[in-house]
């Protein structure tokens, strides 16, 4: 096995074990993870070569900027990105798409499947599994997360926020029937579903679970709503609401550490979460198509996927981790019609 490269930059030795765990020869593992190893000496020479990469993300800061840096830090390849709010994010990727003048390589964006599927049909986005990424073609990356269009990186449930300052102890929801209590009306406020398809998930949960008669009585506390998370969430530990639903953990984390008071609870039984995706474009259609792989790659990696969900904070799990999650957690359900849906659902909220 000297032949396979234990550094930094290379396939390890755990990856070797792991192949062969999964039913592989020895020799077999060892062959495949040198193939694995001589694509990513590749890669790293072409990625190189093109300097740099542009990716759009939905990501927080506080989630993005510990993965980029680490990526740059190892390669030394330059990343310029643009966080922008998911249904935006989409509009500009795809008119760009449209017109021939991509500036992205590759984006991220969360619970996106029936927003991207159409766009991989248009052959916009390359397939992972056709991308020979190494840490696929290693068999590193667990293969149930990817998908042709692109790769599930990231897992975060959804949590009911509140300012500490409001709630304490008793007073903060542990469950998502607690929301019901008259002692919280006309101090809950939501994010309005129009700002992203992946707010869907949630409610569809409730609505499962609950029935119509949940938000009957819950719109009955006087909802509050907010076109966008982040800064309804400020507002909210600015004493605006008491409570914030739904959102990741991670955006307590971000707002907390602003010095607001904010703070997040996983409320117990029947969840989903946010799913978080990379989208490769197809190398036709980007300017730094090895650059792009390299960074995607990297995410595929544990060492790189367990870093950005270390980056996100609590509540927030790696590919890697998922027997962490918790026991009722269940993937986002696939959305056919996220329109009629959202409609519908915001019908049941009383809200538009």
């Amino acid at each position: 096995m000297k032949n396979i490269r234990m550094g930094k930059a290379g396939i390890s030795m755990s990856v070797v074990l792991v192949m062969a765990a999964m039913g592989l020869g020895a020799g077999s593992a060892l062959a495949q993870a040198q193939t694995a190893q001589a694509r990513l000496d590749e890669l790293i020479k072409a990625a190189k070569a093109e300097g740099e990469l542009t990716y759009y993300t939905v990501q927080t800061d506080n989630v993005m900027q510990p993965f980029d840096k680490a990526f740059t830090a190892k390669y030394g390849i330059k990343t310029t990105w643009l966080r922008i709010p998911q249904t935006t994010m989409f509009q500009r990727y795809y008119g760009e798409f449209e017109t021939g003048n991509t500036a992205a390589d590759l984006s991220m964006a969360n619970n996106a499947d029936s927003t991207v599927e159409p766009a991989f049909k248009k052959g916009w986005l390359q397939n992972p599994r056709e991308a020979r990424l190494p840490a696929v073609m290693s068999g590193e990356f667990p293969g149930k997360f990817l998908r042709d269009y692109g790769a599930i990186v990231q897992i975060s449930p959804w949590h009911i926020l509140y300012n500490t300052q409001k709630l304490k102890g008793d007073d903060i929801p542990k469950t998502w029937t607690d929301l019901l209590n008259p002692k919280y009306k006309g101090q809950i406020a939501i994010s309005d579903l129009s700002e992203s398809d992946s707010l869907i998930a949630p409610w569809q949960v409730l609505q499962d679970t609950y029935g119509e008669k949940f938000f009957i009585a819950l719109r009955a506390q006087g909802l509050r709503v907010h076109s966008n998370t982040i800064v309804g969430v400020q507002g909210m530990g600015a004493g605006e609401s008491s409570i914030w639903l739904p959102a990741a953990r991670f955006v307590a984390t971000l707002i907390s550490s602003m010095g607001a008071p904010v703070d997040g609870v996983l409320p117990e039984g029947p969840g989903t979460g946010i799913e978080t995706m990379v989208f490769l474009n197809h190398p036709s259609k980007s300017k730094h198509p090895n650059a792009a792989r390299l960074f995607v790659n990297f995410m595929l990696t544990q060492e790189g996927n367990m870093g950005f969900a270390t980056g996100a904070g609590a509540g927030t799990f790696s590919v890697f981790d998922t027997k962490s999650l918790p026991r009722a957690y269940a993937s986002p359900k696939q959305l056919t019609n996220p329109e009629a849906t959202r409609t519908e659902l915001q019908r049941l909220l009383g809200v538009k």
